[in-house]
């Protein structure tokens, strides 16, 4: 064992804490170090055993390796354990002013040590709680709520399993997912935070959102263009809400695939009718995507001749033209 594997063992003892932080202000008063054929020895001075409440003596010896090879204490704890709070703290002083720079590493280590068992403890719990969680459902739903305006495009966002709940505050459900955070959205919808609890569509929306919210406690939040065409690529087969300037409220709508999408000349005009009594909501370099009112329809292009003709579409009479005669 390392001294930050015994300091680990004693971590909730304040009696060992109270000794290191006295003694580290003057670890040479503490404890006196011998250095021997194998290793050191370390002996506590009488300021130690002062300290320990009147025991007669204490000492260890550590190997070159500064691993404990010898050991004596004179208080019950040791005579019952070969192990008490006075032989570690020994130890920790005696390395300190051996090999102060090795004595830090093994701080480190015990810091990481905790660290580690915290992180341990919070995915067992998650695990123990997702099990229950998942009783009742699979994984959680994140679904998109897109609303269009004058300027730009609001983004909020629902969750849910059979039922979708509202997200109030966007930053704090991404703060409670890396945190493993429980929280009650409604009667039907109660668990413990965690890109676990996604399901896979849900999990690839959840990384996007983490890159582009900054940490403001709001309910929606302005996107451009780039961001609704890489939300709409994740959606692809699924669905998302849309709501439009002329919508009262958002609709579900399935983002769904068209393979064709015609395409006529009409005099001096290239021609596009939208699928299904659609509109163009978006285009982007490898897709053009369409909406009505139950659906929104992705096109992907079959040439980048066409990518570069979505960029000029214009609408007459219902329909999309591009003029052919300009550049």
């Amino acid at each position: 064992m390392k001294l930050s594997d015994y300091l680990y063992k004693f971590e909730s003892n304040n009696v060992l804490k109270l000794y290191l932080d006295n003694a580290m202000k003057a670890p040479e008063m503490y404890v006196e170090v011998k250095k021997t054929v194998k290793g050191y020895e370390i002996s506590a001075t009488q300021l130690f055993l002062d300290a320990a409440g009147g025991v007669k003596s204490a000492s260890i010896e550590i190997g070159k390796d500064y691993s404990i090879s010898n050991a004596y204490c004179g208080c019950v704890q040791f005579y019952k354990n070969n192990l008490c709070i006075h032989e570690v703290a020994l130890y920790a002083i005696g390395l300190y002013l051996i090999d102060p720079d090795y004595y830090e590493d093994e701080i480190d280590r015990l810091e990481q040590k905790k660290l580690n068992v915290k992180h341990s403890g919070i995915m067992e719990l998650l695990s123990s709680s997702l099990k229950s969680v998942n009783t009742y459902f699979s994984s959680v739903r994140l679904v998109p709520v897109i609303e269009e305006t004058e300027n730009e495009y609001l983004l909020s966002i629902k969750i849910g399993y059979d039922k979708d709940y509202v997200v109030k505050d966007i930053a704090q459900f991404i703060q409670m997912t890396e945190n493993g955070e429980f929280y009650s959205y409604g009667q039907r919808l109660e668990f413990y935070h965690s890109y676990e609890s996604l399901d896979s569509v849900s999990k690839d929306f959840y990384a996007f959102l983490r890159n582009i919210v900054n940490g403001e406690n709001v309910k929606s939040i302005s996107i451009r263009k780039s961001h609704l065409l890489k939300i709409l690529e994740i959606y692809a087969g699924n669905s998302l809400y849309f709501k439009t300037l002329s919508e009262e409220k958002a609709t579900l709508r399935g983002v769904t695939r068209v393979t064709d999408v015609e395409i006529s000349l009409d005099a001096d005009y290239l021609k596009i009718v939208p699928p299904m009594g659609s509109s163009l909501l978006v285009s982007g370099v490898n897709h053009a995507y369409f909406m009505n009112n139950e659906a929104i329809f992705t096109y992907t292009y079959k040439s980048r001749m066409e990518a570069k003709l979505f960029e000029g579409l214009y609408k007459v009479d219902g329909a999309l033209i591009i003029d052919v005669n300009s550049e």
